[in-house]
């Protein structure tokens, strides 16, 4: 009778610890309800839209939705470990693996409905897979997604020794450059948020970088990481538009000048990069007995 009850309150009973809002004990927990509740709100968003039949072309758009969606859940997987840091909260490590199966499972989406559009012709999706640059970037990402996912478990870890599989998980950062560089080549008409995403990623591998060699990323750190990457992404984006559309650099350069009537990707990158900054000292500041998060 004691073990019922203690099985009511903690919510341990039956398979209550295998649902994606639970801890291991089975006790719900409100961060990763949070954070599914999000991570599915797009895809409950194309459903209510395709019903209300407000997009015109309903399977490439959500091919586009898919796509796109996967390449920010990929962003924010790898945005965990230095906000669990900088922030101290050991907590944020309890919904990276939702993040990254909720990417995988939105580039299968993005896939399969790919597939719709080209009306399941294999001869012409194979042709495209091998021709196409941006089509044979997407699939070898896909590709490794799909290995993460399908490691992304206890049986691994204990397998592989938690060091093998932290040494295997590194295979994120070529998923994550290879889909940038998918989702760079498809959207040549208009590419702010891929800059965006660009400059983001870019900052984030900087920022695991600079950790590596100091130890530790201090304010004076965050503060030249947040222009450098604003930069690059100037820079990335100028590029971007000369090779996809003929826009000269200059014109680039002059739109990001005219602040604040056009808010350019290199300046959203540099937001970002600033919020990191002040965001976790005034965090510090207002909470000073938080523990270090360790290396690991």
């Amino acid at each position: 009778m004691l073990e019922s009850a203690h099985k009511a309150r903690t919510g341990s009973s039956g398979l209550a610890h295998l649902m994606p809002w639970s801890e291991r004990s089975g006790r719900l927990s409100a961060l990763k309800l949070i954070v599914f509740l999000i991570v599915c709100a797009p895809a409950l968003y194309w459903t209510a839209q395709i019903w209300a039949d407000i997009p015109a072309h309903p399977v490439n758009y959500i091919v586009k939705e898919s796509g796109d969606w996967s390449m920010r859940l990929m962003v924010a997987v790898l945005a965990i470990s230095p906000l669990r840091r900088l922030l101290r909260i050991n907590r944020l490590i309890l919904v990276r693996r939702m993040l990254g199966l909720a990417a995988l499972i939105y580039s299968l989406i993005h896939l399969v409905f790919y597939f719709v559009s080209q009306d399941w012709d294999w001869p012409l999706i194979i042709d495209g897979m091998i021709t196409a640059l941006y089509l044979t970037t997407g699939y070898v990402a896909l590709a490794l997604m799909l290995f993460l996912g399908l490691t992304s478990n206890d049986v691994s870890i204990r397998t592989l020794g938690s060091n093998g599989w932290r040494r295997l998980h590194w295979l994120v950062y070529p998923a994550a450059i290879l889909s940038l560089v998918h989702f760079l080549l498809e959207v040549r008409a208009d590419g702010d948020e891929a800059a965006i995403i660009a400059g983001l990623l870019l900052y984030l591998f900087l920022f695991r970088g600079l950790r590596r060699v100091t130890g530790e990323a201090r304010l004076s750190h965050l503060l030249i990481l947040a222009p450098l990457c604003g930069i690059a992404t100037l820079v990335l984006e100028a590029a971007y538009y000369k090779w996809g559309t003929g826009v000269h650099a200059e014109s680039i350069l002059w739109a990001n000048l005219d602040f604040p009537h056009d808010i350019r990707p290199s300046w959203w990158v540099l937001f970002a990069g600033l919020a990191i900054a002040f965001g976790t000292k005034a965090y510090e500041r207002f909470n000073p007995t938080q523990p270090r998060v360790s290396r690991k």
